[in-house]
């Protein structure tokens, strides 16, 4: 979760002029910006594209680990368990950033 409110238009003063800056989140699709009227900052929300790429990944990869798991292969095996969570928590990211669209 973003320590920045998140809204398409400044959520103190709800003006729509900003300016850009770089985010501090490890995974950002836009950068934040910051009100030029009353200089809050804040990040826009996660668009809907990005959820439905983060399932189709996350799919990719749960498919991949019984396929990595089953075939015994040292490197495929150590990376079916590892490939499986992060496919779940990528799948959860997608489900939520479009269920709670505008809060993530």
């Amino acid at each position: 979760m973003s320590k920045y409110p998140i809204s398409n238009v400044c959520p103190k003063c709800e003006s729509a002029q900003y300016k850009t800056c770089r985010s501090e989140e490890l995974i950002a699709f836009a950068s934040d910006r910051i009100c030029t009227s009353c200089g809050t900052r804040y990040v826009p929300p996660t668009p809907r594209w990005a959820g439905v790429i983060f399932i189709i990944i996350g799919l990719i990869m749960v498919a991949f680990a019984p396929f990595a798991i089953l075939t015994r292969i040292s490197v495929f095996n150590l990376l079916g368990v590892p490939a499986g969570l992060f496919g779940l928590l990528a799948i959860g990211f997608g489900i939520r950033a479009l269920w709670h669209r505008g809060s993530i």
